[in-house]
């Protein structure tokens, strides 16, 4: 897999790296803002929710999915316990229902899926006060 500055920049944690890639036109949406979440989470010398509070005014797509796992930003919060990213993503208007592609790493679950597996009480109220729905079902159980 190849990777762009970019991703190369918020993967280190590059916050101000990030920022002039963004002000000389590098493609947000082709560097995914998945990945910055995803890859934040093992770089212990940052908090990733600054990345993401820098690519959310880039006008990044937060409901694009992960080819790799289909997973969204949000899905992927959930899943490493991001609730400041959680938080931002959220108060973008994230879509909290929306279901992860079916791969061999998920089944299809929401957000509030991921919450519930791992027993995060407060990402799941996060997600029913953005009014996940309850009632959706994953492809597993």
């Amino acid at each position: 897999m190849s990777t762009k500055p970019l991703q190369t920049t918020y993967h280190h944690g590059y916050t101000n790296t990030v920022s002039l890639l963004l002000s000389a036109g590098a493609n947000i949406n082709q560097a995914m803002m998945v990945n910055a979440v995803w890859n934040g989470r093992s770089t212990s010398n940052f908090g990733h929710a600054e990345i993401v509070s820098i690519l959310l005014p880039a006008k990044a797509n937060i409901n694009q999915v992960l080819l790799e796992n289909g997973r969204s930003s949000l899905h992927v919060a959930a899943l490493v316990g991001e609730e400041k990213v959680a938080r931002l993503l959220l108060d973008q208007n994230a879509d909290v229902n929306l279901t992860s592609e079916v791969h061999k790493s998920n089944r299809g679950e929401t957000p509030l899926h991921i919450s519930a597996q791992f027993g995060r009480s407060a990402f799941a109220l996060m997600h029913l006060e953005a009014k996940a729905n309850p009632k959706l079902q994953t492809n597993a159980y």
